[in-house]
C-alpha cells in the first residue's frame, strides 16, 4: 500500500487547522503552527511536535454523521493509507525531507466538543498519533510517506 501526505495543516492556535501547500518542519513542529496546549501545558514537548491522522478516520467519522474535514481535529499531517492498527510507538516514517517517529496515540480533548456532544466517544482510537521530528526539512502536500522500520 502506498502512503501519502494528503494535507499539511497549521493554525495560530486552536482548531480547525488550515491547509498549506508546503511547509518547513522543525524539531518543534510545522513552521507557522501553534499548539496552545503543547506550548502552555507540555512546555513544547518534542514528543508531541506533530499530530498525524489518517484521512480514512475522517471519512469513517463523516459516514457516521460528523462534519469533519482534514485539519478539523487539529492534525498537522493528514495521511492516506496508514492503517491505525498497523502503527505502533517507535514506528518511523519519512515524508519529503522530514523523518518522524510515532511517540503515542492522541487522546481526544474537550476542545473537540465544538463539533457536538458525543464527539469524544466517537474519536476513541481514531484521533491519530503524536510524533517527534527526528530530521527537519520541507514537506509538500502529496508527498509519498515511506515507512522506515517494519514489524
Amino acid at each position: 500500500m502506498k502512503f501519502s501526505l494528503v494535507q499539511i495543516n497549521v493554525s495560530a492556535g486552536g482548531i480547525p487547522k488550515h491547509p498549506v501547500e508546503s511547509a518547513h518542519v522543525g524539531f518543534q513542529g510545522v513552521e507557522g503552527d501553534t499548539n496552545l496546549y503543547r506550548a502552555r501545558k507540555k512546555n513544547n514537548a518534542p514528543d508531541q511536535a506533530l499530530l498525524v491522522i489518517p484521512i480514512e478516520h475522517l471519512a469513517a467519522l463523516r459516514a457516521e454523521g460528523w462534519r469533519l474535514e482534514a485539519g478539523s481535529l487539529g492534525e498537522n499531517f493528514t495521511t492516506r493509507g496508514i492503517e491505525y492498527a498497523d502503527v505502533h510507538i517507535g514506528d518511523r516514517f519519512r515524508v519529503g525531507e522530514v523523518e518522524f517517529e510515532i511517540t503515542r496515540p492522541c487522546v481526544p480533548c474537550k476542545n473537540l466538543l465544538i463539533y457536538g456532544p458525543g464527539v469524544i466517544a466517537a474519536l476513541q482510537n481514531r484521533r491519530g498519533w503524536y510524533a517527534r521530528v527526528n530530521r527537519e526539512g520541507r514537506v509538500r502536500a502529496g508527498d509519498t510517506i515511506i515507512r522506515l522500520n517494519s514489524r
